[in-house]
């Protein structure tokens, strides 16, 4: 089911990815 939510909104996705990355 996570992977359907990543298809649906792979943009606010990556965004979390990038802001983990930025606060470490």
């Amino acid at each position: 089911s996570r992977s359907l939510w990543i298809c649906r909104h792979p943009v606010d996705s990556t965004t979390r990815v990038l802001s983990r990355a930025t606060a470490q």
